[in-house]
């Protein structure tokens, strides 16, 4: 008789994933008083992300309040919301004006964090290189 096999160690459980959740309490309050939750960012994510709205009468970023809605969970695609562009007239661009027209802005050279880096490289979704 053959001898007895030991039994195989099961592979490591990866860890738990974090929730990444919108936060059903957070909404933006419009100039004529409606409120407006996180489908509404989702539907226009590059400007409506950076709205600052309300979650438990403390102020907080769309971002932050919708994190599905505005593409912020670990492990997706999204563009630098600190990169800047300095256009000739002295304005401040960043990766939703990259988005608008990326086969000519991708190669654009811009600052993220003090450091120089193209919009390719900061701004991945609008450039489609993720």
């Amino acid at each position: 008789t053959p001898p007895p096999t030991p039994p195989s160690t099961p592979p490591p459980t990866p860890p738990p994933s974090e929730d990444c959740t919108d936060n059903e309490a957070w909404f933006f309050e419009t100039r004529r008083g409606k409120r407006k939750r996180c489908e509404w960012v989702e539907q226009d994510p590059s400007k409506r992300c950076k709205k600052m709205g309300s979650l438990n009468n403390q102020d907080l970023l769309a971002y932050d309040a919708c994190p599905v809605a505005c593409s912020e969970c670990p492990g997706d695609c999204k563009d630098s919301r600190t990169w800047v562009f300095i256009t000739s007239r002295l304005k401040e661009k960043s990766c939703s004006w990259v988005a608008n027209r990326p086969l000519r802005r991708c190669s654009k050279e811009g600052v993220d964090n003090g450091e120089d880096v193209s919009a390719e490289q900061a701004c991945p979704k609008a450039c489609s290189t993720c």
